[in-house]
């Protein structure tokens, strides 16, 4: 799965949280190992996960290097 490109000052946080789930998913990783990564606990991610708390662009940014994908942010 690409990662789309999101300006940050418009991201969606459920669309966010969708993107950073399948991606962990694809590569076949737990919440629990995502979470460490963070710094983070289980229940913190799932809710990030599922767009009931919102993303920084540096949580984001980490994410997705802890599952060892590109983020694609575009500047303004």
């Amino acid at each position: 799965m690409q990662i789309p490109t999101i300006q940050i000052d418009e991201i969606d946080h459920a669309e966010a949280g969708r993107i950073i789930r399948a991606l962990r998913l694809k590569k076949s990783l737990r919440q629990k190992e995502i979470s460490e990564a963070l710094g983070i606990s289980i229940s913190m991610l799932s809710a990030l996960e599922s767009g009931t708390r919102d993303w920084t662009r540096e949580r984001f940014d980490a994410a997705v290097k802890a599952i060892n994908e590109t983020p694609a942010f575009v500047e303004k």
